[in-house]
């Protein structure tokens, strides 16, 4: 009884040993991620502010077999509408001023279906950024 006491006890101290462990690694994760991303925008901010000057939208930079592209006017649909946005948008559809029941009604099933998508979906528009991208070679 005794021997299975005792490693129960060793297995126990083993145990809080290794999550003590992991929870300074986890630690040490997050402040080295924080200098990453701190770092990676001040590299991002040098490389997009000599795009500017350049007045060109790729710059690169390399490092060793690391190569870091900055692009900037990179165009990106704009999100979709979600899930709960979505009631939303048919309620706004079906009850606004432009809305003209007697015309809807005589649509075909296609050319209602693509009203309303176009409604939903159709005014998402674009929008420019600027990203940093990293490539090992």
């Amino acid at each position: 009884m005794s021997d299975t006491g005792d490693i129960l006890n060793d297995k126990m101290y083993e145990l809080e040993d290794v999550s003590n462990r992991l929870e300074k690694l986890l630690e040490a994760s997050k402040d080295l991620r924080k200098k990453k991303n701190a770092l990676s925008e001040w590299i991002k901010g040098k490389l997009e502010k000599k795009a500017q000057e350049d007045d060109v939208s790729k710059v690169q930079a390399v490092l060793g077999k690391s190569v870091y592209t900055v692009i900037r006017r990179k165009k990106f649909k704009n999100r979709a509408p979600t899930q709960r946005e979505i009631p939303k948008l048919l309620e706004q559809f079906f009850t606004g001023v432009d809305f003209d029941t007697k015309e809807f009604i005589v649509l075909s099933p296609l050319d209602k279906s693509k009203k309303i998508h176009d409604h939903i979906w159709g005014n998402r528009g674009f929008s420019e950024k600027t990203t940093i991208t990293r490539r090992k070679g």
